[in-house]
């Protein structure tokens, strides 16, 4: 967390070129990079938050944070008065963890490094106390990722739709 700022930059520019050719993309700006990251800043694990680099030049990175979700449960829709010491409890509960985005730049996917963030991910999970993990969001054409999601063992448990219509 030391160089927190240095970090989201190279989120930045690794989820930039990634992510550039999903559908629906738009690369992120400097203002929504910021306030993203500002928003995490409070949950992120360093120990589930990874990077590659080759040479010194950023390449991928892996974001999981405690799923908070199982925490707010707790609140009932309630932060305040007491809701907040609550919560405090809770977050030091929780088991699971999301997996809430992963990214390679172009030249270096089917390179295995995915797979290396998968394992540390679950390595550092556990050495963290978490016992399980839910990867979000992977498109239906993406193979190589379903793929390796399914090589250690992980199952699909929901499905999302996107369903559009002109309004005239």
């Amino acid at each position: 967390m030391k160089k927190f700022d240095e970090e989201v930059k190279k989120v930045k520019e690794i989820y930039n070129n990634a992510l550039s050719k999903n559908w629906g993309f738009v690369p992120l700006t400097d203002d929504e990079i910021n306030h993203i990251a500002k928003s995490l800043k409070q949950i992120v694990v360093p120990e589930i938050t990874l990077f590659a680099e080759v040479d010194g030049k950023p390449i991928g990175f892996s974001l999981s944070i405690p799923d908070i979700n199982q925490a707010l449960k707790h609140l009932n829709g309630r932060l305040l008065p007491f809701g907040i010491f609550k919560l405090m409890r809770e977050m030091k509960r929780i088991t699971m963890i999301r997996v809430l985005i992963m990214g390679l730049i172009h030249e270096y996917r089917l390179s295995g490094i995915d797979a290396a963030f998968y394992y540390y991910t679950i390595k550092n999970g556990i050495a963290k106390g978490y016992s399980a993990a839910e990867l979000g969001w992977v498109l239906e054409d993406n193979e190589p990722m379903k793929r390796v999601a399914e090589n250690i063992g992980s199952v699909p448990y929901k499905k999302y739709r996107i369903y559009s219509k002109k309004l005239k």
